[in-house]
């Protein structure tokens, strides 16, 4: 069925927006945090951190397949949506666990550098 295929292709660019969020979101997040996109990133950043650490593994990457199988079974893939997408388009293989630990290590490093050298300015409540 044709839905298959469209809500595959959804999740393929939701799951490259999630990524380029985290990866290119980092230094936004580290230097100049705004209320909503701190929360925006908290949120994101762990679960996709303890999806990785738990499931050795993404569930958009599951999701997506599943998809593909029900649209056309030759489509589906194994292993890390990133390895299958850079082996497609640039012919490299990575490693998955690569790429898990980097992505991990990119949002537990940006979480720990704003906790610690770069903590949020808090208002001063003035006083009358």
């Amino acid at each position: 069925m044709k839905i298959y295929h469209i809500l595959a292709d959804i999740v393929f660019w939701f799951h490259w927006a999630w990524l380029i969020t985290l990866i290119i979101g980092s230094p936004f997040f580290i230097f100049n945090r705004t209320k909503w996109y701190s929360w925006c990133y908290w949120i994101m950043g762990i679960s996709t951190g303890l999806s990785d650490l738990i499931f050795w593994g993404c569930p958009l990457t599951l999701l997506e397949n599943t998809f593909r199988m029900q649209y056309n079974p030759k489509t589906a893939y194994k292993g890390s949506f990133v390895c299958k997408y850079i082996k497609e388009y640039f012919d490299f293989q990575l490693p998955a666990e690569y790429v898990t630990l980097t992505l991990v290590g990119i949002v537990f490093l940006s979480m720990i550098l704003s906790i610690l050298f770069f903590p949020r300015q808090s208002k001063k409540q003035e006083t009358i």
